[in-house]
């Protein structure tokens, strides 16, 4: 027995797939259906009208969609030729009103009661006709009434067949002609029960209550097929007619009405009719047929699968023996060998019967084949550490090769074997040389080692695959020589190589890194890789159907390449189309006899006829779907939303509305899970967003203004739908108005002048006779500078003998009036600014301040002043603004040597305090200051009376300014003085190592050694690439250097601080957070307190990169939610790695979840939070089984998130969307209740909220890989 998933059956055989929303649950009592050109589907049931979009339900019932006139059940859904919907009720007919999106009752004419209505129709010339109990009513346009035509209680079905209207009763066949208004009986037939008439294929069909269809023929009824049960619905399509019964589902008839199946319902085949009711059957827009059901709801009817898959069944021996299929080929007898970790298993096709090998030495332990190939009779094994094997494919005798290896490490492992065409067997491995054997000896072997793969071009010319060369090997002289350079291409760029093949003269290489890389004639490289509509970088095997078609398995499905002159198109297959999307493994691939392809994989293997694979997809229509403003659903008819959004053309907004969000649907039936989307706003986006499935885009805080919002819809081969665009008109809050605008610039300009006029009174009377003394001063001091200047000009210029001394004079002054006006210029800086900017410097203080003093050298010498220079440092290195410092130190020395007196004495002392911080001490022997004074001496423009009186210029500045620089620098100055005896000023200078080493330390945070060329790093980035990172650095440069290298192997976004970090966050929701901690507007550390309260972010990982220096740092990052944090500067390659770990740790854990199935075990999540998080989802799901109406919508703003948050978030932490996440939730329930209750499979089902058991056996067996009935039994 082989176990199938989609397998390949006769193309005529059809399977059954139940229609489903992603949020919103359907009906299954459904009577009719409709799909509109654009692909929607409208559905009459017993509850209302369901619309589907491809992707979810929309409900119309009398609380919302429908006239309460019209009641719920709904029997007749018809499209007239202009596109309107008309519905036919218990109680009249109802018409759509695509503006209001809500359908309308009709009016009839006459004190009539409105009926069941049983069919509506539509004659080319006289319009919409309704059958009802009542009889016969045409819907008049110029009452907009339905007026009864026939009263005549006993029809059931009538159709429109060349022009001519036939209706039918029990047992008779009537025609009627409107414009006589006559109904004629044209046949009747005692004891028979008719129940349907349509047309198909040109003729006129009539059904029976017991299953007979019959044709009407020239005035007479011809039966052409007998079945059981109620004829309801009949279609013809592609030479088959698909019949409807009330009672024993779908008959498939051919053309000359012969049975060729029926399909019934099966509760051991999730692929049958869910319930054998069938009501109406119509042909889809694309290859596949729509059903209603009683009971069983809505279901798509298509083909089978092409594909057919092998898998090992549990304790099923008539299977594969493992899923991990290294290499499948084909003997001589059609039967078909699995080389697997277990040895080989042998289909033996005409049977369906396994047979296993799964030993092939005397160990008995599993061989692990590697590699096989087949010539005549005889199976040729390549194993892995277990030797060489030739096996006689119908005996199954095994010979042992190993022996023919002149070294036994050579046989060892064997990745690939060819069988050439003049008959020799060639084999290639891990160790050892390329071997070629004729008569199962070895006859030469060609020195190459470390081969992967083989493949024969012609007689002269094999190809060998090694990891990162290909050589062309000519098996009749062995020379060989390597088809290119392909290590040192610019252009195509991998870690190594697993396949080859030639054809068209072009070389096709299956590569990791770089998918697949084709060498032209001419030697030029160019690579098929994602960007051009690959699956995955990493392609595995080649198989050439012929010179235009090329498959490849890669790590993410199968591509087909469609070379044509040119061009080359790309089409894929996964899960979706019914092949495997798991990874395949390289070289384990073979074309059969009969044309088909295998591939092996790690969860089995895949056969399938190329042809019959179809290589086109639909391109979908974009409709708008839903608005949301506020996180709050806007209905049609409310404020703003007049009309259906697919219908309107300009959203007017208020200003309390520019928090919105648009749902949009790409509407196709063929996979639209693969669906992606793009959407921009024009006038907020500047480019397309990326392509993503999810179907909504979300906009906050919009400014007021006008906007255009575009989307359109993806196929999963990139085919694009057209642009539909919105436009979006936010008008302005009242407060921005004109009118506003000019009363804010009269008020402010009112209350500045009142603001002003009393703060300048306030400051004129606090500092008037500070002012004024220091205006005095500064007067004085400048005036008599003046006066000596002028005095010495006039000596000058009178030709006075001593000129040399007045030109002295001169310079002197002069530099005293320069020295006032910097002091000004100064003091003017350092009061003005809250702060001071440092440029630190490392320098010998001993050695600067004697710079320093030997400045002054000329004015000591003057005066005969000596000073003396006494240290008692213990490191003589000090780390601080040399400006600020040299500013200190000329300040209070010059004061120093200002105030002293002639052949005084100044010492100055410099020591290390706390912290290797600098004391310098000042001493003079000067006139001191005034005890009763000194308490002034350091405020703005204070002199003390003897420094006035000594006739020394100053100007009270210098002190106030050092006093300014040294506070703002983080020092202390204090000072002692007697009058006459001296002063002594002593000042503490912050010493500023540590901001030193940490501003040098982030001149580079990338380590010069990059990344080596490992490939186990390479592959890893390579799973990776879609993981997006968010580096937070306000230096441009870093930020710059850091994003440059990230983004080569992941999503890099960037921020310049903590608040602009946040805000990226929550548009983008990153794998992971890089950043700084210390930065402007907010740093690292409150940023990442606030991404950990946040519900929406706390489940993304941070790294801190800092200079963290202690351990209670270090501590506190961890308890702000740092996941790592790293010392700078950085080593790049230990930065890769750490990320890397942690992406791999999240997508285990997605993993273990999916495993292990349970949110309790703690041991799955590293945040206790996340825990926390899925417990109270599941809470919220399981309290709302019972509301037929909670949606995910609903769900999130239970957790106080938004929809896009809550996709994103669960997407991130299990991999699952919100609506799986549900149907997750419910199925542990259900398990539960089987294990702990007594209640029936039915019981359970519907307690868990299931809407039928059908529909909950095929998900619990989908979900738990048994049905319930199996697992209850397993529990026996």
């Amino acid at each position: 027995m082989i176990s199938v998933s989609n397998g390949v059956w006769a193309q005529d055989e059809m399977i059954f797939e139940p229609l489903t929303g992603k949020e919103t649950i359907g009906q299954s009592i459904t009577y009719d259906i409709i799909q509109e050109e654009s692909g929607m589907l409208w559905i009459a049931t017993e509850e209302g009208v369901l619309k589907h979009n491809s992707i979810d339900f929309t409900i119309y019932n009398t609380n919302k969609g429908l006239e309460k006139t019209l009641g719920n059940q709904v029997s007749q859904i018809f499209q007239d030729q202009n596109g309107e919907i008309w519905i036919g009720t218990s109680k009249g007919i109802g018409r759509y009103n695509v503006v209001k999106d809500i359908f309308e009752s009709v009016d009839y004419s006459g004190n009539v009661v409105p009926t069941l209505v049983t069919s509506i129709v539509q004659h080319p010339e006289n319009g919409i006709y309704a059958l009802d109990y009542n009889g016969l009513w045409r819907y008049d346009e110029s009452s907009q009434q339905m007026v009864q035509k026939v009263a005549n209680s006993s029809m059931v079905d009538m159709a429109i067949f060349d022009n001519v209207q036939y209706l039918i009763s029990s047992n008779t066949i009537y025609r009627y002609d409107d414009n006589l208004n006559a109904l004629q009986e044209i046949y009747t037939a005692a004891g028979e029960e008719y129940s349907f008439i349509s047309q198909a294929n040109g003729m006129l069909f009539i059904g029976t209550a017991d299953g007979e269809l019959l044709q009407w023929d020239r005035n007479k009824l011809v039966s052409l097929f007998k079945g059981t049960g109620n004829v309801r619905s009949l279609i013809f399509d592609s030479g088959a007619y698909y019949l409807g019964l009330d009672g024993s589902g779908v008959y498939e008839l051919s053309n000359d009405f012969s049975l060729r199946q029926v399909y019934n319902s099966d509760e051991d085949d999730p692929n049958s009719i869910s319930n054998d009711g069938v009501y109406k059957i119509i042909k889809g827009k694309d290859e596949r047929y729509w059903v209603t059901t009683y009971g069983g709801g809505v279901l798509a009817m298509r083909p089978k699968s092409p594909f057919s898959i092998y898998k090992h069944e549990l304790n099923n021996d008539n299977s594969l023996k493992s899923n991990y299929v290294r290499s499948v080929v084909e003997d001589q007898q059609g039967n078909i060998w699995f080389g697997t970790k277990k040895g080989i298993s042998v289909l033996e096709v005409a049977t369906q019967k396994w047979t296993h090998l799964t030993s092939l030495n005397r160990s008995g332990t599993n061989t692990i084949v590697t590699a096989l190939a087949v010539q005549n009779e005889n199976v040729y094994i390549g194993t892995y550490n277990h030797g060489f094997f030739k096996i006689n494919s119908r005996t199954l005798s095994i010979t042992d090769l190993s022996q023919a290896f002149e070294n036994s490490n050579a046989a060892s492992i064997i990745y690939d074997i060819l069988i050439s065409e003049n008959g020799d067997v060639l084999t290639t491995g891990l160790r050892g040389t390329t071997a070629i054997f004729r008569n199962d000896a070895i006859i030469e072997t060609i020195p190459i080692p470390n081969g992967r793969a083989l493949r024969e071009v012609s007689s002269t010319e094999i190809l060998l695959v090694t990891r990162l060369e290909v050589f062309k090997i000519n098996p009749k002289t062995q020379e060989f020589k390597s088809i290119g350079d392909l290590k040192s291409s610019e252009a195509v760029k991998f870690s190594n190589l697993q396949d080859a093949i030639s054809t068209n003269g072009n070389y096709y290489l299956a590569s990791n890194g770089a998918g697949i890389v084709r060498i032209d004639p001419s030697g030029n490289l160019s690579s098929i890789s994602i960007k051009d509509g690959m699956p995955s970088n990493t392609v595995l095997a080649f198989l050439n159907v012929n010179d235009s078609e090329l498959w490849a398995s890669t790590t993410r499905g199968l591509a087909r390449l469609i070379n044509t002159p040119g061009n080359t198109q790309v089409f894929t297959y996964d899960n979706f189309d019914g092949s495997l999307n798991n990874e395949f493994i390289f070289n384990s691939a073979t074309q059969l006899q009969n044309g088909k392809l295998a591939f092996g994989s790690t969860d089995g293997a895949i056969i399938f006829q190329p042809r019959e694979i179809p290589i086109t997809a639909q391109v979908p229509n974009i409709e708008l779907d839903e608005l949301f403003i506020s996180n709050e659903k806007i209905d049609v008819g409310e404020s703003p939303l007049s009309t259906n959004l697919n219908q309107l053309e300009t959203l007017s907004l208020g200003p309390d509305q520019n928090s919105i969000e648009i749902s949009f649907v790409g509407i196709t039936f063929q996979h639209p899970e693969t669906i992606t989307y793009q959407f921009m706003l024009e006038g907020f986006d500047k480019n397309w967003s990326q392509p993503d499935s999810q179907n909504f885009a979300t906009y906050t805080n919009l400014e007021y203004g006008d906007y255009v919002f575009k989307v359109r819809a993806i196929n999963k081969y990139g085919k694009q739908s057209s642009i539909k665009e919105l436009k979006i008109t936010i008008s302005p809050p009242w407060y921005l108005t004109n009118l506003a605008i000019v009363t804010y610039v009269i008020l402010f300009c009112f209350f500045s002048y009142i603001i002003f006029h009393f703060t300048r009174i306030l400051i004129k009377k606090k500092n008037a006779d500070e002012q004024i003394a220091f205006f005095n001063n500064i007067t004085h001091e400048i005036k008599t500078p003046l006066a000596v200047l002028m005095s010495s000009l006039d000596r000058v210029t009178t030709e006075s003998p001593d000129k040399d001394e007045s030109r002295k004079r001169i310079k002197k002054t002069v530099q005293r009036i320069n020295s006032l006006f910097e002091q000004l210029l100064n003091f003017h800086k350092v009061t003005s600014q809250n702060s001071i900017e440092q440029h630190l410097k490392e320098f010998d203080i001993k050695h600067h301040v004697s710079e320093l003093v030997d400045d002054f050298k000329p004015m000591t010498q003057e005066r005969n002043i000596s000073i003396s220079l006494n240290t008692d440092l213990t490191n003589s290195h000090f780390y601080h603004d040399r400006d600020i410092l040299d500013k200190v130190v000329l300040n209070i020395l010059s004061n120093a040597i200002k105030y002293s007196n002639d052949g005084d004495h100044i010492d100055i002392f410099l020591s290390n305090v706390q912290n290797g911080d600098l004391k310098i001490q000042i001493v003079d022997q000067g006139i001191g200051i005034p005890k009763d004074q000194q308490k002034f001496i350091l405020k703005n423009y204070y002199r003390a009376n003897n420094a006035v009186n000594s006739q020394r210029p100053g100007t009270g500045l210098g002190l106030v300014m050092v006093q300014k620089l040294i506070e703002k620098s983080g020092g202390t100055i204090s000072f002692t003085s007697k009058e006459n005896e001296g002063t002594i000023f002593t000042m503490i200078l912050k010493n500023y190592k540590e901001a030193f080493t940490e501003k040098e330390s982030q001149r580079v945070i990338v380590d010069p050694t990059l990344i080596d060329k490992d490939d186990a790093l390479q592959d890893e980035l390579n799973s990776l690439s879609d993981s997006k990172i968010l580096v937070v650095e306000d230096n441009d440069d870093l930020r710059n250097l850091m994003v440059e290298n990230l983004a080569r192997y992941f999503q890099v976004f960037e921020a310049a601080n903590g608040e602009e970090g946040l805000e990226v966050a929550h548009q983008q929701f990153p794998d992971l957070i890089l950043t700084d901690l210390i930065m402007p507007v907010m740093d690292g550390m409150e940023m990442s307190r606030k991404l950990k309260g946040d519900i929406n972010l706390n489940h993304i990982p941070v790294f801190m990169l800092t200079v963290l220096q202690n351990s209670t740092q270090k501590l506190d990052s961890l308890q702000s939610g740092i996941t790592e944090y790293l010392e700078k500067p950085v080593n790049y390659k230990l930065l890769l790695a750490k990320i890397i770990n942690t992406l791999n740790y999240q997508k285990q854990l997605r993993k273990r979840y999916m495993q292990e199935k349970d949110s309790n075990n703690a041991a799955i999540f590293k945040n206790e939070k996340d825990q926390e998080f899925l417990q109270n989802l599941e809470k919220n799901i399981i309290d709302h089984l019972d509301n037929d109406e909670f949606t995910v919508h609903d769900l999130a703003a239970k957790m106080g998130m938004s929809r896009t948050s809550l996709y994103m978030k669960l997407k991130n932490l299990v991999d699952l969307s919100p609506q799986d996440f549900i149907i997750t939730t419910k199925l542990k329930l259900a398990k539960k209740l089987l294990i702990e209750t007594d209640l029936s499979i039915k019981e359970v089902a519907f307690r868990c909220g299931f809407t039928s058991p059908k529909y909950f056996s095929t998900s619990f067996k989908k979900f738990y890989d048994m049905t319930p009935t199996g697992f209850l039994d397993s529990l026996k």
